[in-house]
């Protein structure tokens, strides 16, 4: 190629729904809550290469790698109140099973002559379409440390840190299979492991 463009992005949704128990003892500033219930995490890699000039000419590969996590989730809280502050760490584990399903599109060579490029090869214009399903095993662990802020006893602001790691996840780039004329999808890199973190805020209403 003359131009090659690559392109990642990785984009994570999700949904629980958690029952709460709180263990307080009367006269103490901090208390547990204990969580149990369920979640679905979704995480899509998408991996796509763009191509101009050389013998290869207008080629393009998209892979996407999604991942359907859902499984049982439970969860411990520690809280401790100063004041209208409330300091919080809290640990969750889902033992999920992974519904993976891969799609890779693309055309290689589009602007080949009609005699094929390379000779004696003679590489043709060729496009592809291939999907792979996969379901693998899936523990996810998160972590959060938060401060909120008490406005009154119903609305606080939230202000912390969160960080989720996941294995047996699919990723879209490690499972392009890299031979010509139709790469292809590879069944490897079906069990990866996933980390992300991020500063969080948001609000809180204790109806």
């Amino acid at each position: 190629f003359g131009t090659l463009q690559a392109t990642n992005i990785t984009e994570m949704t999700g949904v629980e729904w958690m029952g709460v128990s709180r263990y307080w003892q009367p006269g103490t500033a901090s208390y547990w809550d204990w969580y149990y219930g369920v979640r679905y995490l979704q995480i899509k890699d998408t991996f796509a290469i763009d191509g101009s000039g050389g013998f290869l000419d207008a080629s393009y590969l998209n892979t996407e790698a999604k991942n359907d996590i859902v499984g049982p989730q439970i969860g411990v809280r520690w809280n401790y109140d100063v004041s209208y502050i409330t300091f919080a760490v809290e640990g969750r584990f889902v033992p999920g099973v992974n519904f993976q399903r891969a799609v890779q599109t693309g055309h290689i060579a589009t602007n080949a002559t009609p005699g094929g490029q390379n000779e004696p090869v003679a590489l043709t214009a060729t496009a592809f379409n291939s999907t792979l399903t996969d379901e693998r095993f899936a523990p996810v662990g998160e972590l959060r440390v938060e401060t909120i802020y008490k406005v009154n006893p119903w609305f606080g602001f939230r202000l912390g840190y969160t960080g989720l790691i996941a294995g047996g996840i699919s990723r879209a780039s490690e499972k392009v299979n890299y031979e010509l004329p139709y790469f292809g999808i590879s069944n490897r890199a079906s069990h990866e492991a996933l980390f992300a973190n991020a500063l969080t805020f948001g609000l809180e209403l204790n109806r």
